[in-house]
C-alpha cells in the first residue's frame, strides 16, 4: 500500500497475512525525526483468560528500550480483559538492548516481547486469545 500526496510518496507499507475486521484501526507512529517507528511485538505463552480480548492502553508513552529523558515519565502500559486488569512499565537501558534483545513482560500468562517502536499516551492495541488461551494471529 502506498500513499501519495501532491505527487510525492509520503508513506508505504506492506500488510502480511492476517485478518482484518470492521473496526480495526492501523496506527503507525513516527520517531522524533518523523521516520515510521511501529510497535514490534511478539507474543508467546498462553493467557489465563481464553476466548478473550486483552486491551493495552499506553498511559505514558516513549520509545521501547530507551531511558526516558529528564522530566519524562517511563513507558507505562495498562491492560485489561473481561476478568482482570493491570499495568506494567517497559524499562529502558542506555544503550538500548532493543531491537537485538527484546524487553520481555509477562501479562496474565503471556510473554510479550517488545523489540522496537514509539508509543504515545492514549495509543491502544489489542490481543485476542483463542480456546487454548494462545494469542490469535
Amino acid at each position: 500500500m502506498t500513499i501519495v500526496e501532491n505527487g510525492i510518496e509520503t508513506l508505504s507499507f506492506d500488510i502480511s497475512a492476517g485478518s482484518l475486521v470492521a473496526g480495526n484501526t492501523l496506527t503507525v507512529n513516527t520517531d522524533t525525526l518523523g521516520n515510521p517507528d511501529p510497535l514490534d511485538l511478539r507474543i508467546t505463552g498462553r493467557a489465563n483468560s481464553i476466548n478473550d480480548i486483552y486491551q493495552f492502553t499506553i498511559v505514558s508513552g516513549g520509545k521501547v528500550g530507551q531511558v526516558p529523558g529528564d522530566g519524562e515519565e517511563p513507558l507505562v502500559i495498562a491492560w485489561s480483559n473481561s476478568v482482570t486488569t493491570g499495568t506494567f512499565t517497559i524499562e529502558g537501558h542506555d544503550p538500548p538492548y532493543t531491537p537485538e534483545t527484546p524487553v520481555e513482560i509477562v501479562v496474565d500468562g503471556m510473554t510479550l516481547k517488545f523489540s522496537d517502536g514509539t508509543l504515545f499516551s492514549g495509543d491502544v492495541f489489542t490481543v485476542t486469545t483463542g480456546i487454548r488461551g494462545c494469542p490469535l494471529h
